[in-house]
């Protein structure tokens, strides 16, 4: 929202960049469970997203996409609530940036694009690969744990690392000398 409690609108900076294209391409996407899915035109089917889409959030709230088309195109060059990218895995939202050089909305409006904000990221942010980041990051199991072991008396010994193995992993097997 703005600063007068009015959302923000953005205009198309780029009027050239508003071409005509066949309105029964572009999806109308909807959300329901954490799920998405898409309708288009007049059919009567639904598709599930599982690409990167370009979008806009429309100022009646509804928000259009598509692949290939740039945000003008899909707005018909109207003023938008929100313009940027998402990209979908087999209809759950991965994530969804600020990404769009014909309209330029800013981080602070984020919200107005009706999207999860815990799936944000910045259109800086997706340039460094802060979304793929926080997934490796989150997949990565903990090799290694310190931890204190006590003695019965309650006195700590020093602090060491002990290997955590993944419950799939077998016993290396141990090297007994013969002497």
């Amino acid at each position: 929202m703005g600063s007068n409690g009015q959302p923000k609108i953005y205009p198309n900076l780029n009027p050239a960049a508003a071409l005509p294209v066949d309105r029964s391409e572009i999806f109308t996407l909807r959300n329901f469970a954490e799920h998405y899915r898409m309708s288009r035109g007049r059919e009567h089917g639904h598709y599930v997203p599982n690409s990167r889409f370009i979008f806009v959030t429309m100022t009646d709230g509804s928000t259009l996409l598509h692949q290939r088309y740039r945000h003008p195109a899909i707005s018909e060059g109207k003023p938008v609530l929100y313009a940027g990218e998402a990209f979908f895995n087999n209809g759950r939202l991965e994530w969804w940036s600020n990404g769009s050089g014909n309209y330029r909305p800013d981080s602070d409006h984020a919200a107005q694009a009706g999207l999860p904000m815990d799936q944000f990221y910045s259109y800086d942010q997706i340039l460094k690969g802060a979304h793929t980041q926080s997934k490796i990051e989150q997949a990565k199991p903990a090799l290694v744990q310190p931890y204190m072991p006590f003695r019965p008396n309650g006195q700590a010994q020093s602090w060491a690392l002990r290997s955590v193995q993944s419950p799939l992993a077998l016993p290396l097997p141990t090297h007994r000398s013969t002497k």
